[in-house]
């Protein structure tokens, strides 16, 4: 068990100190979104065919999902348009109705 732990504490201190984490993280493996799309892919189906069907589906979504502006960038709008502050800001209604 101690040398699991030593593992884990020598690759933080590998990632902390590194000066491009995306580049260590493509070095050592990464691609996590295409290694679980394929594993996924490998378990709701173990035909070639069909599976092919499902990457290309995948990736159909992935490209509507993203459209002419991705997801990211007007989840970053409207964080924007509220004045920065999660979960709402200035004109943001409660959800209490008033009653008259």
């Amino acid at each position: 068990m101690g040398t699991t732990v030593q593992a884990i504490e020598k690759a933080r201190r590998l990632f902390d100190a590194a000066d491009d984490v995306p580049a260590l993280i493509e070095k050592l493996g990464g691609k996590l979104a295409r290694r679980v799309q394929e594993r996924l892919v490998e378990r709701l189906s173990s035909d070639p065919l069909v599976q092919e069907s499902i990457r290309r589906e995948a990736e159909i979504l992935r490209r509507e999902l993203e459209g002419d502006r991705p997801t990211r960038d007007r989840a970053a709008d409207r964080r924007a348009d509220r004045g920065g502050v999660a979960g709402g800001g200035v004109g943001r209604s409660s959800g209490r109705r008033v009653r008259r």
